[in-house]
C-alpha cells in the first residue's frame, strides 16, 4: 500500500552561532512515520514549488512554532507576542489554501490550531495570563520551561458529537501545556469541540470539512498509553482514503 505523503512545514531560525536554519521537531516526523506516512518537509520558499506540493499532497500537518504575527488577524502586536516567524506564517496559510483546494485532511497542532482558526477569520488571545478573563493559575497552559514536554498539565472535556470524540473514544483526557496564546474568536465555519476547565478552547473542527481538526496540545509528545496516538492513526487513514 502506498504511504500517503503528508506535508509538514518547517520553521526558520538560527543556531547558537547564528547560522540560519530551517527546522522541525523530530517528534512530528516520528509520529507520522509510525502511523504509516511519508513526511514531506517544506522549508519556507526554498523547497518544492507549490505546484509540486499540490500534486503530491495527501494530507497537511501544521505543527507548533513561534507566535503568529497579529497582523494576520488584524490586531496590534502586544509586548508579550514575541519571536515572530513571518516566513512560516505565509507558508502555513498558503499550504492551508492548497489543502482546502485538494480537499485533503488537515491536522493542526498548537500553533497549527491557531493558524487554522486565523485562516478562517478567527483571532487569538496574545497571552492567556494577560488577556483571558477566566485565567486560573492552577491550570498550567504554558509550562514548557517548568516540566518536561510530556508532562500532563490538565484535563480537557471533549464534546460528544465531535469527530475528535469519535477518534479518541473518551470524554475526558489529559493534555500537556506548551502554549501561552489561545483562540479568542472562532473562525467562520469552525466549532470548538474541547475545552480546558477554565474555558480555553483546546480543539476545533470545521463544520463542513470534518477532516480539518486542530488541537492545542502536543499529542506527539505524550507517552503511551494515551488515546492521543489514535489521532495520528486516524489522520493517516483519512489521507490514505483521500
Amino acid at each position: 500500500m502506498k504511504r500517503p505523503i503528508i506535508v509538514i512545514p518547517g520553521s526558520s531560525g538560527e543556531k547558537e552561532d547564528r547560522t540560519p536554519i530551517y527546522f522541525v521537531h523530530k517528534k512530528y516526523i516520528e509520529a507520522l512515520v509510525k502511523a504509516g506516512a511519508e513526511p514531506l518537509f517544506i522549508c519556507g520558499t526554498a523547497g518544492p514549488s507549490y505546484e509540486y506540493i499540490e500534486k503530491n499532497m495527501d494530507g497537511l500537518l501544521i505543527v507548533g512554532g513561534d507566535d503568529i504575527d497579529p497582523k494576520k488577524y488584524e490586531a496590534d502586536k502586544k509586548e508579550y507576542t514575541k519571536n515572530l516567524d513571518v516566513e512560516r506564517d505565509n507558508l502555513d496559510f498558503k499550504l492551508i489554501e492548497i489543502a482546502l483546494k485538494k480537499k485533503v485532511p488537515v491536522l493542526g497542532i498548537c500553533r497549527g490550531l491557531q493558524a487554522i482558526n486565523i485562516h478562517f477569520g478567527g483571532t487569538l488571545y496574545q497571552d492567556i495570563e494577560s488577556e483571558f478573563p477566566n485565567t486560573q493559575k492552577e491550570i498550567e497552559h504554558d509550562n514548557h520551561n517548568i516540566h518536561s514536554r510530556d508532562w500532563v498539565a490538565h484535563k480537557i472535556t471533549i464534546k460528544e458529537d465531535s469527530r475528535l470524540r469519535e477518534i479518541l473514544g473518551v470524554e475526558e483526557t489529559g493534555v500537556n501545556g506548551l502554549h501561552h496564546q489561545a483562540i479568542k474568536k472562532l473562525g467562520t465555519g469552525l466549532r470548538a469541540v474541547a475545552h480546558a476547565p477554565d474555558g480555553i478552547v483546546e480543539a476545533i473542527e470545521h463544520v463542513d470539512h470534518p477532516e480539518i481538526i486542530g488541537v492545542q496540545c502536543h499529542p506527539e509528545e505524550l507517552r503511551e498509553p494515551s488515546p492521543w496516538n489514535k489521532l495520528f492513526n486516524s489522520f493517516i487513514n483519512s489521507a490514505i482514503k483521500n
